[in-house]
């Protein structure tokens, strides 16, 4: 059902699967015990799927059980439709069909799940930015990166425009609202747009609001994706409609929109398509402030789409997204439109064109009535924009080109924008406030190591002393309203100089950057009020730790052994462990081990007393209370990691301690372990709903699956020795194998992991060996147990879900590996989901590596197990094994006639695909006998 509702939507068999997947699902969600585990089922999720995508034929009864849903509420997480509704608010790509068979429910929906009807509590000093824009903060992630194909909105406006329009008018009218009442309202200031006299529309506006469709400011990542399916689906219709539908579109946004948001939407179609919407530009050019915030924009363009995904699955969305940041009216502004007004004739006509350029100064003319008395900024855009204002500059000499010569022009203008006009580029970036922009792309894409990005700031890159004069600047301004931004730029500045110029600075460049890091620190961990700068502040972590030594065992806020302590206990992140066991253990083992020996001390203390500080200043009061302990700490000899009381921590605690380690000192695997020993037994067990509240837990796995890739061969073998006693191969031990290969993926490993894989084959051929003997009994696993235990051979037959589609090999599977899918055919093909795993490696990372070989694999499964001819496969077992051997027909047809043994192999497999009712496998079947 399945493969078949992904390609076809209509007719009655579509509509008979969409009602057997409404039955399944019902009928699993009432017989499933854990309904959280619902959440990682494969089959429940593929239903989900089919139901989706078999809307257009299942309306009715789709449309009723979501207005039911909608009417418990039974659609937040938890609850029995969550799943459902996630995906049908999900990307274009999973949302199915709804759109086109209920648009008006998926628009009740989307305003369910993403709008706060009432204000949340918030118990974090830092909100959010959704909770600032009224938004729900749970969905936060589910829209990043931002993309206009993201949510199901654009999907919507395509076959319902009028009602895709309101629902956009709606959700940023009242997301704007909240904002202007919001911790940000200093912000927001109030434009007005003029259609008449009598006809005016007043809106919310600010820098955050009108950069909101291009993603180079901070904003909820779901209104930024509703914003681009808005421009991306006007600029289709400007491009393939005529301009009377397109002009009463914008039109129709910009007269109910109470923001600057869909005004600088509507803009970005504008500069597209300026001759098919005149009249919009007409309209835009009567307000003074539009072309100030979009120079801004201009300005901050080379900030779009900096953050981009990590994943595979985000592919599709940071192709669309380099596609629509590539458009050439990326690079023009509203005032460039203006001037392109008066030059470019295009194919008007000479009447049309003079009358374009009549109207168009009869407007300017009545805007810059009194332009004496307005702000610069705004004076600056209608000076340059209005040709009649130009003359001949007579400092410049002609220039040839072509044989004609050319006169250089520049506008009569009040002798205090004179020398703005003068030096453009460079004063007007200042002039805006957007000098620091390039610093900024240039320092962050330095600190990501983004190689196609940094090094085209040949400025910064040839002559790092230009980053740190612009950084002195920035530092010089930092109370300035808008510091919190500069200052993280100038602290990727500081990070990236320390990090990979230090040797080309000046001595004094290098004592500045090392004071502006001890100062920012020193106020990040005293104060309260400089959360914005967490993420920048991560830049400068590993030159903090490499500051760390035992010379000063001062408890002091000059000391930075002392902020170690303070990051550790109030922000300890990933990062940040990843610094201490990474560089401060090989720099310093002596002090890192003192380190470890305070916080596990402090750490349990700081927690008791936590709330009993307040809010404010909680670390400082704590950490200055606590001085003459702390240097007591400090100067305790620590020669042996043993020494350090572990069993003060509680169990959450001593999980996260692990990250502090470093995994290639060998001598602390015995402290590893004995530690193991006394975890393991409850990290492996059978989940259970206590250590459902652990947080640690999974990161703990995490690291043990690197760890073990990190080991020497024997230590490995010690390893597991000690751990599988303590291990029930459930769902965890099944996440540790899933790591342990995206660890791989990650940094390969090739012959330790290969190594641990061949240790853990016995354990988990002894498992298939007890489930084969349960099943023969006359018993079956139950569907929590059943879903674990295949979730175990997926893994270790590496069909985990990390690959991305069309990957066909993969450095550590190589042609040498081939024996161990064989062993697994021989020893463990009674299971149908080691076919299953089998026939999707020859289609995905082992078809380029072992398409010869794996006919052999599935042969011997199948003459081994007959009893798989009837066993319920799973969902794409046949299509997998349909795929693999269309390809090996088609590439072995004649040679097939000549070699009998492989004949006779290939039969095997085609006539369980005929018995199994394939047509593919029927055809395949007569073409080789």
């Amino acid at each position: 059902m399945y493969t078949w509702i992904q390609a076809v939507h209509e007719g009655e068999a579509t509509r008979a699967a969409g009602l057997i997947a409404l039955y399944l699902r019902k009928k699993i969600y009432a017989e499933t015990k854990y309904k959280y585990g619902l959440e990682n089922n494969d089959t429940f999720k593929k239903i989900n799927d089919i139901i989706l995508n078999a809307a257009k034929e299942i309306k009715t009864e789709l449309d009723e059980l979501l207005t039911e849903a909608l009417r418990t509420n039974a659609v937040n997480y938890g609850s029995e439709y969550y799943l459902l509704v996630q995906k049908a608010i999900s990307n274009i790509m999973d949302c199915g069909m709804i759109h086109v068979a209920i648009p008006e429910t998926l628009i009740k929906l989307l305003e369910s799940c993403w709008i706060e009807s009432k204000p949340e509590i918030e118990w974090d000093a830092h909100p959010r930015l959704e909770t600032d824009f009224g938004l729900k903060t749970y969905y936060g992630y589910e829209y990043r990166p931002a993309s206009a194909l993201q949510t199901p909105v654009y999907k919507v406006l395509i076959v319902k425009p009028q009602l895709g329009m309101k629902f956009v008018l709606n959700l940023l009218n009242c997301s704007s609202e909240h904002y202007q009442n919001s911790s940000l309202k200093a912000e927001c200031k109030e434009i007005e747009l003029i259609f008449s006299e009598e006809e005016k529309v007043k809106q919310i506006c600010s820098e955050r609001l009108w950069q909101m469709h291009r993603n180079s400011d901070s904003n909820p990542d779901v209104l930024e994706c509703v914003l681009m399916a808005l421009e991306k689906w006007l600029l289709e219709v400007a491009k393939r409609f005529p301009e009377k539908l397109v002009n009463k579109f914008c039109l129709f946004l910009l007269k109910n929109s109470n923001n600057v948001a869909i005004t600088a939407t509507v803009l970005s179609v504008v500069e597209a398509y300026p001759e098919k919407l005149f009249g919009i530009s007409c309209i835009l050019i009567r307000t003074k402030e539009i072309c100030y915030y979009d120079t801004c924009r201009g300005a901050a363009e080379i900030r779009a789409g900096l953050m981009s995904g990590f994943l595979p699955r985000d592919k599709v969305f940071e192709e669309e997204r380099v596609t629509s940041n590539n458009f050439e009216f990326r690079k023009i502004t509203f005032e460039q439109v203006i001037m392109d007004y008066q030059i470019k004739r295009g194919d008007l006509s000479r009447e049309e064109f003079e009358r374009r350029i009549s109207t168009l100064y009869s407007i300017i003319d009545q805007v810059t009535e009194d332009i004496e008395n307005w702000e610069p900024i705004y004076q600056y855009a209608y000076y340059q924009m209005d040709l009649r204002r130009y003359t001949i500059n007579q400092e410049q000499e002609p220039v040839e080109k072509n044989g004609r010569k050319y006169l250089e022009l520049k506008p009569q203008m009040p002798e205090k924008l004179t020398e703005l006009r003068e030096n453009e580029k460079k004063e007007r970036e200042a002039f805006y406030q957007h000098q620091h922009t390039e610093l900024y792309v240039w320092s962050y894409a330095r600190y990501q190591k983004r190689t196609e990005t940094y090094r085209s700031y040949t400025k910064y890159e040839e002559k790092p002393e230009t980053a740190y004069t612009e950084m002195r600047e920035i530092w010089e301004e930092k109370n300035d309203a808008e510091g919190a931004v500069d200052l993280s730029t100038a602290i990727y500045t500081c990070a990236v100089l320390l990090r990979d110029f230090k040797e080309k600075l000046s001595e004094k460049a290098v004592a500045d950057c090392g004071e502006m890091v001890q100062e920012v620190v020193t106020q990040w961990l005293q104060s309260d009020s400089d959360y914005l700068l967490s993420s920048a502040i991560e830049a400068v972590l590993p030159e903090i730790v490499r500051w760390v030594s035992c010379e000063d065992l001062s408890a002091d806020w000059e000391n930075p052994l002392y902020w170690v302590i303070g990051i550790l206990l109030e922000h300890r992140g990933e990062t940040f462990s990843s610094c201490i066991a990474n560089i401060l253990w090989k720099q310093d083992q002596h002090a890192a081990l003192k380190v470890l020996y305070t916080y596990v001390h402090l750490f349990p203390i700081y927690r008791k007393k936590y709330w009993q500080y307040g809010k404010t200043g909680r670390l400082k009061r704590f950490l200055d209370e606590n001085k003459d302990l702390i240097e007591q700490d400090f100067k305790e000899e620590i020669s042996d990691i043993t020494k350090i009381n572990i069993d003060v921590l509680d169990f959450d605690s001593l999980l996260s301690f692990h990250e502090l380690l470093n995994k290639d000192d060998e001598k602390i695997f015995s402290f590893i372990v004995n530690i193991g020993k006394k975890i393991w037994g409850r990290i492996f067990d059978k989940d259970d709903e206590s250590d459902k509240r652990l947080t640690g837990k999974q990161a703990y796995v995490r690291w043990l699956a690197d760890y073990a890739l990190c080991l020497s061969p024997d230590k490995q073998k010690k390893l597991l020795q000690c751990m599988m006693p303590c291990v029930s191969m459930e769902d965890t031990f099944a996440y540790w194998i899933w790591e342990m290969v995206a660890c791989e993926v990650e940094r390969t490993r090739y012959a330790a992991f290969w190594n641990i894989w061949n240790l853990l084959q016995p354990d988990i051929f002894r498992k298939c060996d007890k489930v084969k003997e349960l099943e023969k009994s006359g018993d079956v696993l139950h569907f929590k147990e059943r879903k674990a235990f295949d979730q175990l051979i997926k893994n270790y037959l590496l069909t985990s879900g990390i690959w991305p589609k069309g990957l066909t090999s993969w450095d550590s599977l190589k042609h040498e590996n081939a024996d161990f899918y064989r062993r697994a055919a021989v020893r463990i093909g009674y299971h149908p989901i080691v076919l299953d795993a089998i026939a999707y490696i020859l289609n995905s990372i082992g078809k380029d590596t072992f398409s010869r070989e794996g006919v052999e694999w599935l042969s011997i499964i199948i003459k081994n197990n007959p009893h798989l001819k009837k066993a319920d496969l799973p969902v794409h077992t046949r299509y997998f094994i349909e795929e693999y051997m269309s390809e090996l027909v088609k590439r072995e047809k004649v040679t097939l006639r000549r070699e009998e043994h492989r004949r006779k192999q290939v039969l095997v497999v085609l006539d369980f695909l005929v018995e199994r009712g394939s047509e593919v496998g029927f055809g395949l079947r007569e073409d080789v006998v």
